[in-house]
């Protein structure tokens, strides 16, 4: 009787919730910047969302989605999560839930070549030849009436205008405008107009399936922050590019 009752214990332990739910894979959606997301899921956001999500007893699956079809499949159940978007998209999905406590704090920059950026505004882009990436809203927001802009559709050849002369700035994010402009191999030209432009927090999202995970995955963002996690991959994923670009942190 002993041993069936152990094997029965062992049975209802393998059936539990908490068990199954330690081996769920979440599949979550999100763009497709290097040192944020990438293939290898080595970037900062992956590296994030694959620890909150573990901290909570799930893997994580990441694929990468515009925006907008990323949250329409959010909505339609077709995901489990987004990481870092914008604030308040709840309101326009109604079966997305935000997390409250913000991943990464998104500076909107002007780069540029010379060798001293004279921006400070939106306003002072109007006198320069600027080149954006079409659908980056808080940009063409600001700069709907600029009349020397030149869009783009993807980042690369963004600053491939920026290299050629044809544009004496561009707009994009700070982190990830790093990145692409290490490929192109401006470490030593690059300058980054200070302040910046507009800063954006960045928040995770799930479906409503998962609404209950809500506070735990907040709470375990707050935790890795407070226990040094947050800085230490931050420190391994971002902070060696900054160094090359021999820029003071953003």
């Amino acid at each position: 009787m002993s041993r069936i009752f152990i094997v029965f214990l062992m049975l209802l332990c393998c059936a539990s919730p908490v068990a199954a739910q330690q081996q769920k894979t979440l599949v979550f959606h999100s763009n497709h910047y290097p040192l944020l997301n990438n293939q290898t899921q080595t970037g900062f956001l992956d590296r994030l969302t694959q620890e909150v999500l573990k901290q909570n007893g799930f893997a994580v699956e990441i694929s990468f989605l515009p925006p907008e079809r990323a949250f329409v499949n959010l909505n339609r159940y077709l995901a489990s999560g987004n990481s870092a978007k914008v604030g308040g998209l709840s309101a326009e999905y109604p079966h997305v839930r935000q997390v409250p406590e913000k991943m990464i704090e998104m500076s909107f920059v002007a780069f540029t070549l010379s060798s001293e950026p004279k921006v400070k505004s939106w306003q002072d882009l109007y006198q320069y030849d600027v080149g954006i990436v079409t659908g980056m809203k808080i940009v063409e927001k600001h700069l709907a009436q600029h009349p020397h802009l030149t869009r783009v559709t993807v980042p690369h050849q963004l600053f491939q205008l920026l290299a050629t002369g044809r544009v004496d700035y561009i707009v994009f994010t700070y982190w990830n405008g790093l990145a692409y402009a290490h490929r192109l191999h401006l470490q030593d030209r690059l300058k980054v107009a200070q302040p910046p432009l507009a800063i954006a927090d960045m928040f995770m999202y799930v479906n409503d399936q998962y609404e209950s995970l809500v506070p735990a995955l907040s709470q375990t963002l707050v935790e890795l922050k407070t226990n040094g996690t947050y800085q230490r991959l931050f420190d391994e994923t971002l902070l060696p590019l900054q160094r090359q670009f021999k820029l003071e942190a953003n």
